[in-house]
């Protein structure tokens, strides 16, 4: 329950993470982003 530092380090370093899911991430970030803004954008204009 209460790591100390070194161990946290360490286990922070087993979480690997490739790339394909370095660039998925962020891929669905900019598409909820986008989708916020659009929406955000049309809501006034429909209502």
């Amino acid at each position: 329950m209460f790591d100390t530092l070194n161990d946290q380090i360490r286990a922070g370093e087993k979480e690997t993470t490739t790339n394909k899911e370095k660039v998925l991430r962020w891929a669905m970030v900019l598409l909820v982003t986008g989708l916020l803004f659009l929406g955000f954008y049309l809501l006034p204009q429909l209502g």
